[in-house]
């Protein structure tokens, strides 16, 4: 007998950070960092039976550093297989 099960979530995240330096006696604070980030993570899990289950899950992120405009992107797929004995 098979007991199928499909398993979804999706997540999101946005992040922003910043930082300033400056002189204690006064004076211009400097920016040293300012970046801004964004993540999804949609996932796929499937049981196809008490002794196999499955995975396909995904990430894609954009990080973006505000002082020098560049933007970096990562996309990243994993897809795994369990068999229990």
């Amino acid at each position: 007998r098979f007991d199928n099960t499909l398993t979804t979530s999706l997540t999101f995240t946005l992040t922003r950070s910043s930082s300033k330096n400056g002189s204690l006696l006064g004076g211009e604070a400097r920016v040293d960092n300012d970046t801004k980030e964004w993540s999804l993570t949609p996932k796929l899990t499937y049981r196809f039976s008490r002794n196999l289950d499955g995975a396909l899950e995904g990430k894609f992120t954009n990080r973006e550093n505000m002082l020098i405009k560049s933007t970096q992107k990562t996309r990243e797929i994993s897809i795994w297989v369990e068999l229990k004995f």
